[in-house]
C-alpha cells in the first residue's frame, strides 16, 4: 500500500504540474451589463442565467474566476460546489432538484451535528446505528444507499457498511450551505448513492481578516437530573496577496441519558441509555492559493475525533463505547484554458486526498464500580475501574485522485443554433486505493484473505436544451474494482441516467429523470472472520459478492412562476411560490444480506454474507414553500412537505414466478422503521427593521412498522428566534433560543429523542 500510495501521489503531482504549465492566462469571462439598483453581491436572473454582482460586473454562479481570496469583498477563488449537477448550477430551472439547507436554517435548528440537520428535512429520518452512532434514511432506503460528501467529496470510514451521520460536526459559522439530492439520478457520484446524495459544503477562505466564536448549549431535563449539551467553536481567518486561509476548531459534548423505557414509562429509568454519551472535535485548515491569473490551489487539513458509549441493558457490568478518527489532506487545482471555437473556457480541476480512518470498539468494564463512567483513561476523564476490553480495531487507509473537466460548446439561450441553445459537457475520471486493517482484541486478523482494493471510475454528463422550453441530461459513469490483485465477475459496476425538464405555460414545469445506482460490497462484507462462538454464532465474509444494483424513475410536476416573466406578460404575482408533486420509485436487486452457511466443526451456526435480497420502494412527495410575503411590518415565509410512502417492501422471500410483487402471505415483509407518512412544516416571520426571526417547525412521523412490533407516531414541533445584532460596519453577534419537542414527545428505543429541551446558540464576530 505505501509502494501505491506514493505513486498515486506522484501522478497527481505530475498531473497538477502539466496543469499548471499548459494554463493559459485569461481574464474573467465579461458578463453582461450590470441593470440599475443591482448592489454589489445582489443575485440578478437574466434571459433565464442567475448572476451575481461582484465589484463592476456580473459572473454567472459556476464561473471558474467567480471569486478572488485578494479582492476587497472577500470572497474565495473557486468554483462553486453544486451536488446535483455542474453544468445546471447557473440556471434557476434545473434538471435536478438540489434541496439546500443555508447557515441561517443550520443556527434555527441548533443542529450541532449532520444527524440534527438531516432529520429536520421532509422525507429523511435519522435513527440508531448499532445504539452508538446514527444512521440517514432517505425515501425508504438505509444508511447504506445514501451517500454522505464534504465538498463533494466521499466521507471514508463506515461502521457496518454505513456512515455514522452523528461524528461529523455542523455549524453555521464553517459550513456555506448543505445540499440533498435523491435518487441515483447522477452519474458523477459512484457506489453507495441509491437513494440520494448529501453534500456538506464548507465555507472557502476569505482575504478580509475575520475573527468568530460560537457557544451554544442545550437542557434536556430526564430522570430527577437535567443534561446540558455543550458546544463552542472558533473560527478565524484572512489573506494578504496571493494567499487566503481559514481555520475552524469546533467541540461538542454531549452527555447520554436514561429517561425510561415502554415497561417502566418514561419518569422511572431502566437501566438502558436512550441516548449514548457523545464527544466529538473536529479542526480545519483551509488554504487557498492564486498561483497563476485563472488557477487557484485548495489544500485542505482535517481532523475530527469522535466518542460515544452506552449502557445497552439494565444492570449491565459494562458499557459499549466506540471511538473513531479521522485525518485527511487534500490539495484540488481549479482553474481554466482558453479552447478555440468556444464559447468559454474549458474549467479543469484536479483533486488529491489522502485519508486514514480508525475505529476501535470495546468494552467498559464495571470492575468493582457501581456502573462504568462514561469515558474514562482519556482527555479530561478519570482512571478506568477496570481495563477496557477491546473487541474491534480497525483502519482504512484511502488515496484518491479525482479529474474534472467542463466544456460549454453552446451557450447562447436567446438564439437557436443548430445544435441547440446550450449544450454543455462534463467528464471525469476517479483512481482511488484503498487498504482495510481488522483486528480483534487478541490481534487477530479479522479480515483474512484480503484488505486491499483499487477502484478506477471514469464519467460524463451532459446537458443539452435543443429548445428554449426543454432541457436533457444523459450521463454515464462506469466503475471498475480490483481486490487485492484480483478481479471477479463483479468487478464492474454501470451507472446511466437520463433526467430531463420541460417548462410549460404559467409556471408549471415537468421534470423526470431515471438512473441506475449501485454499491459496492464493504471489506467487511467480503473478509470479515467474526468470531462469537461464545455467544452461539459465527460470521465469515464472501469474496464472491457482486455490487448491489437499482434502477430508480422519479416524475415531477413544478409549479414555480417566475415574477419577470409574469410581469412582461402583464400579470404581476401576489406571492412568490415554489411547488411540486412528485412520484418515486426504486427497485434493488442483489442486495447484500446475512445468510446461514451450516456450522462450524464445533457445532456452532455459521452465517455469511450473499447477494440474496431485493427490494423496492416508491413514494409520492407534495413539497410547497410561499413567501416571502411582505406583511407591512413582518415578511412571511411558509414551508410544507408530506411524504407518503406507497411501499417500502422487503421482497427477498417472494416466489421465483412473482419476484417483486408478492403479497405478505407469498413472502412480502415491510422495510422496519419506515413511516407511511411524514410532514415537515415550517414557518418563518422576519421583522425587517430590526432583522428578527421568529420560526416555527413541526416534524410529524406516522407509525413505523416493525417485526412483531411498530413504533408509535411522533410529533414533534419547535419555535424560537434568532436575532442578529450589528456591531459596526464588519463586526456584529447573533443569538438563537429555542425550545425543541415542545410536547415532550419520546419514545426511549424508536425516537423521538431527546424530549423537550432549550437550544441557546451565541455566534459573535
Amino acid at each position: 500500500m505505501r509502494r501505491t500510495s506514493s505513486r498515486v501521489v506522484g501522478v497527481a503531482t505530475a498531473l497538477l504540474g502539466a496543469a499548471l504549465l499548459a494554463a493559459t492566462p485569461l481574464g474573467a469571462t465579461q458578463g453582461p451589463p450590470v441593470p440599475a439598483g443591482v448592489q454589489d453581491g445582489d443575485l440578478v436572473e437574466l434571459d433565464g442565467v442567475v448572476y451575481q454582482r461582484k465589484g463592476d460586473r456580473l459572473y454567472t454562479l459556476d464561473d471558474p474566476v467567480f471569486d478572488d481570496p485578494v479582492a476587497p469583498d472577500e470572497t474565495a477563488r473557486g468554483a462553486i460546489t453544486v451536488t446535483g449537477s455542474p453544468l445546471d448550477a447557473r440556471r434557476r430551472d434545473k434538471v435536478l432538484r438540489a434541496e439546500a439547507v443555508d447557515g441561517a436554517a443550520l443556527s434555527e435548528t441548533g443542529a450541532r451535528t449532520l444527524a440534527d440537520v438531516l432529520a429536520e428535512q421532509g422525507g429523511l429520518q435519522v435513527n440508531s446505528s448499532r445504539g452508538l452512532g446514527a444512521e440517514v434514511t432517505m425515501d425508504g432506503l438505509d444508511g447504506r444507499h445514501v451517500l454522505i460528501l464534504v465538498d463533494g467529496r466521499p466521507v471514508v470510514g463506515k461502521v457496518d457498511s454505513r456512515v455514522d451521520v452523528s461524528r461529523l460536526p455542523v455549524s453555521a459559522s464553517s459550513i456555506e450551505r448543505i445540499e440533498i439530492v435523491r435518487g441515483p439520478m447522477s452519474a458523477l457520484y459512484g457506489s453507495d448513492g441509491i437513494a440520494g446524495v448529501v453534500n456538506i459544503i464548507t465555507k472557502r477562505p476569505t482575504a478580509r481578516g475575520r475573527v468568530e466564536l460560537e457557544l451554544g448549549g442545550q437542557a434536556i431535563p430526564h430522570v430527577g437530573d437535567v443534561v446540558s449539551w455543550t458546544t463552542a467553536g472558533l473560527h478565524t481567518g484572512g489573506g494578504a496577496g496571493p494567499l487566503a486561509l481559514r481555520l475552524d476548531v469546533t467541540g461538542t459534548a454531549m452527555p447520554g441519558f436514561d429517561r425510561g423505557g415502554r415497561a417502566t414509562g418514561k419518569d422511572v429509568a431502566d437501566g438502558r441509555s436512550d441516548l449514548p454519551d457523545r464527544r466529538n472535535a473536529a479542526a480545519n485548515l483551509d488554504v487557498v492559493a492564486v498561483v497563476q491569473d485563472d488557477w487557484s490551489l485548495r489544500t485542505t487539513l482535517t481532523s475530527t475525533v469522535a466518542q460515544s458509549s452506552a449502557s445497552i441493558a439494565a444492570a449491565a457490568p459494562f458499557r459499549d463505547a466506540t471511538d473513531t478518527g479521522e485525518t485527511a489532506a487534500a490539495v484540488a487545482l481549479t482553474g481554466v484554458v482558453a479552447a478555440a471555437g468556444l464559447p468559454r473556457p474549458v474549467g479543469l480541476t484536479a483533486d488529491l486526498r489522502v485519508d486514514r480512518y480508525t475505529h476501535r470498539f470495546f468494552k467498559l468494564p464495571a470492575g468493582d464500580a457501581a456502573a462504568p463512567p462514561p469515558f474514562c483513561d482519556t482527555a479530561f476523564a478519570p482512571a478506568c475501574p477496570a481495563p477496557p476490553q477491546t473487541k474491534t480495531n480497525a483502519a482504512l487507509d484511502q488515496a484518491r485522485l479525482e479529474l474534472r473537466s467542463v466544456f460549454v460548446f453552446v451557450d447562447d439561450p436567446s438564439s437557436r443554433t443548430a445544435w441547440g441553445r446550450e449544450l454543455s459537457l462534463s467528464t471525469g475520471a476517479v483512481l482511488a486505493r484503498e487498504r482495510a486493517q481488522r483486528r480483534d482484541g487478541e490481534g487477530t486478523d479479522t479480515l483474512p484473505g484480503g484488505g486491499e482494493r483499487t477502484t478506477a471510475s471514469v464519467y460524463a454528463e451532459a446537458l443539452w436544451r435543443p429548445l428554449p422550453a426543454l432541457s436533457l441530461s444523459p450521463g454515464a459513469r462506469v466503475d471498475a474494482f480490483v481486490v487485492d490483485g484480483a478481479s471477479d465477475e463483479g468487478a464492474l459496476a454501470l451507472g446511466p441516467k437520463l433526467a430531463a425538464r420541460l417548462d410549460l405555460p404559467a409556471g408549471l414545469a415537468l421534470r423526470a429523470s431515471a438512473g441506475q445506482g449501485f454499491r459496492l460490497p464493504s471489506f467487511e462484507e467480503r473478509f470479515l472472520r467474526f468470531d462469537h462462538s461464545e455467544l452461539g454464532y459465527v460470521v465469515d465474509g464472501n469474496a464472491a459478492l457482486r455490487p448491489e444494483r437499482s434502477t430508480g424513475a422519479r416524475l415531477e410536476v413544478v409549479f414555480a412562476p417566475d415574477a419577470a416573466v409574469a410581469a412582461d406578460n402583464g400579470v404581476a404575482l401576489p406571492v412568490p411560490v415554489d411547488a411540486g408533486v412528485e412520484l418515486a420509485g426504486n427497485a434493488l436487486n442483489d442486495l447484500i444480506t446475512e445468510a446461514p452457511a451450516g456450522t462450524t466443526d464445533a457445532g456452532i451456526p455459521r452465517f455469511t454474507y450473499a447477494n440474496a435480497a431485493r427490494a423496492w420502494t416508491a413514494t409520492l412527495t407534495t413539497r410547497a414553500a410561499v413567501g416571502p410575503v411582505d406583511l407591512n411590518a413582518v415578511a412571511l415565509r411558509l414551508e410544507a412537505t408530506w411524504q407518503y410512502l406507497l411501499n417500502a417492501v422487503d421482497a427477498s422471500a417472494c416466489p421465483a414466478d412473482d419476484p417483486w410483487l408478492c403479497s405478505a402471505d407469498a413472502g412480502a415483509r415491510s422495510l422496519p422503521l419506515r413511516p407511511t407518512h411524514a410532514v415537515d412544516l415550517t414557518a418563518k416571520a422576519t421583522l425587517p427593521t430590526t432583522a428578527t426571526t421568529f420560526f416555527f417547525r413541526a416534524d410529524l412521523l406516522g407509525e413505523r412498522p416493525l417485526v412483531g412490533d411498530v413504533a408509535p407516531p411522533s410529533a414533534v414541533l419547535a419555535l424560537g428566534v434568532r436575532q442578529p445584532f450589528p456591531i459596526g460596519d464588519d463586526d456584529g453577534a447573533e443569538l438563537m433560543v429555542g425550545v425543541e419537542n415542545l410536547l415532550d414527545h419520546t419514545d426511549p428505543v424508536f425516537g423521538p429523542k431527546p424530549g423537550r429541551h432549550v437550544s441557546v446558540n451565541l455566534r459573535v464576530w
